[in-house]
């Protein structure tokens, strides 16, 4: 029974393609990740939570950058990659909402601290301020 080269190469193609799809839906699950990590860190902003992050993101970044040199055409237009996209965006999406909200409370952070460093007298003894709107708003 011989055959069909024509049969045979697609089905070498369908085959590459199929593999191609398995890896990058992996490295994409990675990156991911790295990125729901960022996430539930983001949630509880602390100076050490917002290194890590860093740690998290340089990592994603990373990934992302070997399967971008890798997969350069299946990226950039495969409709198979397009629900894994849309789903990797809206976690870059909600990523990127919590980072925004843990600057602003860093920020207040260092207002309030630096605040408190502004009314220390000579003598060795400080004064009490709370600035007046001390009420803390972040965006989720």
């Amino acid at each position: 029974m011989k055959k069909d080269p024509e049969t045979s190469a697609d089905t070498g193609a369908l085959a590459h393609e199929a593999l191609e799809a398995s890896i990058v839906a992996d490295r994409l699950s990675a990156i991911s990740d790295h990125l729901h990590t960022a996430e539930l860190l983001l949630i509880n902003p602390t100076p050490d939570h917002i290194r890590e992050v860093e740690s998290q993101f340089e990592e994603a970044l990373l990934l992302m950058q070997q399967l971008q040199h890798e997969f350069p055409s299946y990226i950039a237009g495969a409709a198979a990659c397009s629900e894994l996209r849309s789903e990797f965006e809206a976690l870059c999406l909600r990523v990127r909402t919590l980072l925004t909200g843990a600057q602003r409370i860093q920020w207040r952070r260092l207002r309030r601290m630096g605040s408190f460093l502004e009314t220390y007298t000579p003598t060795g003894t400080s004064k009490t301020w709370i600035p007046s709107n001390a009420d803390l708003d972040v965006e989720l």
